[in-house]
């Protein structure tokens, strides 16, 4: 099993895309934490940004799957996807991959 982790401008609609990937089959387990606030520090100021977090559990093999899913349904109105290649971070039991869109 693996955890993607999808950040998402508030633009788009985490609800949609989630029940799209769930009703594909993607998707095993689904979480969406709206409004997560994020800090860092750009140029001695601390900047805050809000966004929309999906955390969801899948099949390994599936993330090729999503990947193409994701880009081909919703491509148009995430154009940083394409660029997007998964970060991957080790964890105990799961492989953790984050998409910036």
């Amino acid at each position: 099993m693996v955890n993607i982790i999808i950040y998402l401008e508030q633009t788009i609609n985490a609800q949609h895309l989630v029940e799209d990937l769930l009703k594909e089959q993607l998707f095993a387990n689904v979480t969406i934490d709206k409004e997560n606030v994020s800090y860092k520090i750009e140029n001695g100021e601390i900047v805050t940004t809000i966004k929309t977090v999906i955390t969801a559990q899948t099949k390994s093999l599936l993330f090729t799957q999503i990947d193409n899913f994701i880009k081909e349904k919703y491509g148009a109105h995430i154009p940083h996807l394409a660029q997007a290649i998964a970060k991957r971070c080790l964890c105990v039991h799961y492989l953790s991959y984050q998409y910036y869109i």
